[in-house]
């Protein structure tokens, strides 16, 4: 007996490579693929006519006309309409149906679309008489702001009415360059911030768009967003607006007068025990601040500073209470205190303290005006992970923080993406940081900074297995023929 070709093998093999990205793709995409036996041929909608739309059989030279060529029925397989001009040096019409119109003369314009066709004549003359000018009545615009930031374009979508106009060519003035250009398009940018009016002009009617250009607001900062008050007590917003050219016009909102107020001017009075938010907006963006309104604080700020007589401060963190009356903030051993109580941050709060809890491979601090929650307890235990190119740690045990943390890990070299794990999702998910040494933290959960950025990539596994079974299959046929001839 011959031996099998190993040409067929090696044609099998390649047959298979070619065919394999495309099952690869089919089958992440959970794509059902039909056998052609069981495919069923989609029914061909014939065209039966073309709707050639109104249009001007008289031109002028130099003169353009658009058509706007229906195919019938809508729903027709064939879509593609081509054009034709039966003298091209008469005039000419390109594939989106533009007729221009070259000199005098005459020819006729055809509009095809499967085996169905429209066409008209259309006379070129050098200039058109009065009574065979349509005029325009009206320029329609579509809807627009009133108002562009610098440095943003905005377009102006126009209309000549009637469609047929002979004149109907647009044009777009600006009243003041300086403040707002205008390109032949109908593009508007905004140049500097000022009132300006833009034209639009056909036929001898216009319409006039008046504008605002105004330096847009990047960003919006507050005293705080996070804010626990007494009743009775204020607390300022001072709400701030950049950059500085920007409109520094602030509304400010509350959603329940009888927890809390705000004047026109920012400022929040605390009127019974309740929690409210406040929003604060202008033109461009708005923030939401809330407010905790308490009445039996743990902690009261006509006591300060705090002994551990009058508190419920537990004993380990005496020494810590000693040193943050000396001074605005203390240094510990995150093995020894490896647990911040309510009543210790509520200290940290009402004082503006800080505390720094030091460990070989890490550190963690927090702020009193950072604190937004004193029910929260915080764990400085971070049980770190790390690798050559990753580090994990869980933060707070995934448990509600108090306020943001600053937790700096000693070898972040080359660490550039931070991620938190989404336990809904049940992935990473990348977060924005600015320097990976100072981490600003304010969600619970587990974190992971990498070197390199994380790339998923999910295959099917139904597919990988009978991938697997065809390898098995081929690799035996092929063995099985060798093997004839291992003792030949």
């Amino acid at each position: 007996m011959k031996p099998i070709n190993k040409i067929f093998f090696v044609r099998m093999a390649v047959l298979f490579l070619l065919l394999l990205p495309h099952s690869i793709c089919r089958a992440a995409e959970g794509v059902t693929t039909v056998s052609q036996g069981d495919a069923i041929p989609e029914e061909t909608v014939a065209v039966k006519e073309l709707d050639m739309g109104d249009y001007l059989n008289t031109m002028a030279v130099g003169d353009k006309q658009l058509l706007y060529v229906t195919v019938l029925p809508t729903n027709a397989t064939e879509k593609e309409i081509v054009y034709f001009s039966s003298n091209g040096e008469i005039a000419s019409i390109n594939s989106m149906g533009r007729i221009t119109a070259i000199k005098e003369g005459k020819t006729t314009i055809t509009a095809q679309c499967g085996e169905k066709t429209g066409s008209f004549e259309l006379t070129i003359k050098q200039s058109l008489d009065e009574t065979e000018k349509i005029p325009v009545f009206g320029i329609e615009l579509s809807d627009m702001e009133d108002t562009l930031a610098v440095d943003k374009t905005m377009q102006i979508n126009a209309t000549v009415l009637p469609a047929e106009a002979t004149d109907a060519k647009i044009t777009y003035t600006t009243s003041n360059a300086g403040i707002a250009t205008v390109k032949s398009n109908g593009q508007v940018k905004g140049i500097a911030p000022g009132n300006v009016t833009i034209t639009v002009q056909a036929g001898g009617v216009k319409r006039e768009i008046p504008l605002t250009i105004k330096i847009a607001t990047t960003a919006m900062h507050l005293e705080s967003e996070y804010v626990v008050l007494k009743v009775g007590e204020t607390f300022p917003l001072n709400a701030k607006i950049l950059p500085e050219g920007a409109d520094q016009t602030v509304w400010y909102e509350t959603n329940d007068e009888n927890i809390a107020v705000v004047s026109s001017s920012g400022v929040i009075t605390a009127k019974q025990a309740g929690t409210a938010m406040i929003k604060v907006s202008n033109e461009d963006m708005d923030k939401a601040v809330t407010v905790i309104v308490n009445t039996d604080m743990t902690l009261q700020e006509e006591a300060l500073p705090l002994t551990t007589e009058e508190s419920n401060i537990p004993d380990y963190e005496e020494v810590l209470i000693a040193g943050l009356n000396k001074s605005q903030s203390v240094i510990t051993d995150s093995k020894k205190y490896n647990l911040l109580s309510k009543e210790m941050l509520s200290y940290l709060y009402f004082n503006r303290k800080t505390i720094i809890v030091d460990n070989n491979n890490y550190s963690m601090s927090i702020k009193g005006e950072n604190i937004k929650n004193i029910g929260n307890i915080l764990y400085t235990d971070l049980h770190l992970e790390t690798s050559q190119d990753k580090i994990a740690f869980t933060l707070n045990k995934g448990k509600a923080l108090p306020g943001m943390v600053t937790v700096k890990i000693a070898d972040v070299e080359g660490m550039k993406y931070l991620y938190l794990y989404n336990e809904y999702k049940g992935k990473y998910e990348q977060i924005s940081i600015e320097d990976a040494e100072e981490l600003q933290l304010d969600t619970p959960g587990k974190y992971l900074l990498t070197t390199n950025k994380i790339v998923s990539f999910n295959v099917n596994l139904l597919f990988v297995a009978l991938l697997g079974i065809v390898l098995v299959v081929v690799g035996g046929i092929w063995l099985l023929q060798k093997r004839k001839y291992w003792f030949w």
